[in-house]
């Protein structure tokens, strides 16, 4: 008989040769062990499957974090580290360690929940849908653009570790124009941004002194990689970006990420450089309730009521019809239809699909003409007039 619960800190080592294993780690030293056990401490609460001899069969790191949706701060259940050993596959382990981490998610009001998947078929079965794609450039030092002295000045941190709140301050005005960016609280900064002891950092200041941008990155055999540029307008760009030209002597190429919506190859003579368009965090709403009556909905002056039916698979919550009330202020009241044979003027929408639609990774329109959206013309446009519109972007990985 196997047993479902927390994975105890003194079962910690274990964890990690399961994770190890299973993602193809290389060996790590003592010192990198420590890391991550503190690590896990601070940021994860793990669940396990556990065999009749209490080994450790599967398990699942559950993050409490915070994420930002159209300008707002949702509480967020990470998942993470979902692995099983080759013996125990195959015999629904990682369902109930979803299953139950949903649960988990729903009773600390995370309404919303994100993962990086090995595959994004196998999570859509479980309800998570894609919602961010991003853009990887390549580029060689003979392509980089030419940058006139602007004002200002950059400054390398020697140590960015005692830097994170200053760095944090710009961060946290970006991240209010995407959705999808997580909220960073010391951990995060020191265990998943600045921990690795090859990083480089260094930040802008306009005239005025203000910092109003800064770059993480890395030299590694004559390659300039870009860890994260967030710059708050576009003076700060061109800054960042005269600071890695300036580098041109010490590399042959250059390589970063930047969100889907980015237009450096207008700002440059030759667009034809390396870039990549790739998929990469899903997204799953936890609770309907709890995530709709959170949601800040478009103003539009007035009210709107919408009927929503959604289809859930998993989350036996969700799985229900909707009445959904948005006042003028688009804010969202929502409760269960008793009699759903009385309604009228229904919209059918899965989660995955639902999730990607208020996420604003797809839009009302796209999942209307692929069917993943159905319903009566006027309600549909409702939607269309109070989703915002949003670009999604994360420069995390956990």
């Amino acid at each position: 008989m196997t047993t479902l619960r927390i994975v105890e800190s003194h079962e910690y080592k274990a964890a990690l040769e399961l994770s190890m294993y299973a993602f193809q780690a290389a060996s790590m030293s003592e010192e990198e062990r420590d890391t991550y056990l503190e690590r896990t401490k601070q940021l994860a609460e793990v669940w396990g499957v556990f065999d009749e001899k209490e080994q450790l069969a599967a398990k699942m790191n559950l993050l409490d974090f915070e994420v930002m949706i159209a300008g707002k701060a949702f509480a967020m259940g990470g998942v993470a580290s979902v692995s099983t050993w080759p013996e125990y596959r195959r015999k629904g382990y990682v369902a109930q360690l979803l299953q139950h981490g949903l649960q988990e998610m729903r009773n600390k009001k995370q309404s919303i929940s994100m993962l990086h998947p090995f595959s994004f078929a196998f999570y859509r079965r479980y309800g998570w849908e894609t919602y961010i794609e991003y853009k990887q450039y390549g580029m060689s030092t003979q392509e980089l653009p030419k940058i006139k002295q602007i004002k200002g000045s950059m400054e390398r941190i020697m140590k960015p570790l005692d830097e994170w709140a200053s760095l944090n301050n710009i961060y946290a005005t970006y991240i209010q124009h995407y959705t999808g960016m997580l909220v960073r609280p010391e951990p995060i900064w020191k265990f998943n941004v600045l921990e690795d002891k090859g990083l480089h950092a260094a930040v802008y200041r306009n005239d005025a002194g203000e910092q109003r941008g800064y770059i993480l990155y890395k030299i590694e055999k004559s390659k300039f990689i870009v860890d994260e540029m967030i710059f708050l307008d576009e003076e700060a760009r061109e800054q960042l970006w005269k600071y890695i030209c300036q580098h041109d002597s010490m590399v042959k190429e250059i390589e970063w990420s930047a969100p889907i919506d980015d237009y450096f190859t207008q700002l440059i003579d030759n667009p034809r450089i390396k870039q990549e368009v790739k998929p990469y965090f899903m997204a799953r709403i936890v609770d309907v309730e709890q995530f709709v009556t959170q949601y800040p909905f478009e103003k539009t002056g007035k009210s709107h009521d919408i009927t929503i039916k959604i289809e859930d698979d998993v989350a036996s919550w969700n799985d229900h019809v909707f009445d959904i009330h948005i006042s003028e202020n688009g804010v969202a009241q929502i409760e269960q239809v008793v009699d759903v044979a009385e309604q009228k003027d229904i919209i059918t929408v899965s989660i995955q699909s639902l999730t990607s639609m208020m996420m604003g990774y797809q839009t009302v329109d796209m999942l209307t003409k692929t069917n993943r959206l159905q319903g009566p013309k006027n309600t549909i446009e409702v939607l269309k007039q109070v989703i915002p519109s949003q670009t999604t972007y994360l420069s995390d990985f956990f």
